[in-house]
């Protein structure tokens, strides 16, 4: 599956490697550059549905019945999503859904509770304060720990574990901080190491000796 953040294009896309074919799906197609067609991130959540995080909320695409239904602040209040402006997606290993947005942080939804927390940049958020409300992309390492990229050269960590949040921030003076780009996508490699794409800044890698992360 592929998303298209363009906005005039179709959302999403399936691809057929056997025939190297895709089909188009599109939430709002009577839209033309609607923020509800632009998609930054899709997840399947749970099996047989795939959640599209856009520029206007979420967008649900049902696989089977070809079919979307959307959601979005205006429809929940204080119920649901914090903001509308929706840019990341991840499910930790307790099937708990973080939602990054690029105005309020994060939004986390607890399927066994059916309820919602926040974390962001604020003083009335001390136990989940964030470096920045701008949220670019989430990422879940072996450990469980949830890896936060945010924008100008931040980073924040979350340990579900310990309840507890670090911080990383890019240090002119230090070649082994972060870099000062943007972080758009994390993964892992078997050899521990936590790959960061960054915007217009490339690709860097970063190990973890004595409980730094550098």
């Amino acid at each position: 599956w592929v998303a298209d953040n363009n906005g005039y294009n179709p959302s999403i896309f399936q691809f057929f490697p056997d025939t190297m074919s895709l089909e188009s799906f599109d939430p709002s197609v009577e839209e033309m550059g609607s923020d509800r067609r632009a998609v930054r991130d899709l997840l399947e959540y749970p099996e047989g549905q795939l959640i599209l995080a856009t520029r206007r909320g979420l967008s649900f695409f049902d696989k089977q019945s070809r079919t979307f239904r959307n959601q979005d602040f205006a429809e929940n209040s204080k119920l649901g999503l914090s903001s509308d402006n929706l840019f990341a997606l991840h499910e930790d290993r307790e099937g708990i859904l973080w939602l990054g947005n690029t105005i309020s942080g994060i939004d986390v939804y607890n399927p066994l509770l059916a309820q919602f927390d926040i974390y962001r940049n604020s003083p009335i958020f001390p136990r989940g304060a964030l470096e920045s409300n701008y949220v670019s992309t989430l990422f879940g390492d072996r450990r469980g720990r949830i890896f936060i990229g945010l924008r100008f050269g931040r980073m924040s960590i979350f340990d579900p574990k310990t309840n507890e949040i670090r911080h990383l921030v890019h240090d002119p003076m230090d070649p082994r901080s972060l870099p000062q780009f943007q972080i758009r996508e994390m993964d892992q490699s078997s050899d521990g190491r936590i790959w960061l794409g960054t915007r217009k800044g490339g690709v860097y890698a970063m190990k973890e000796e004595g409980g730094r992360l550098h």
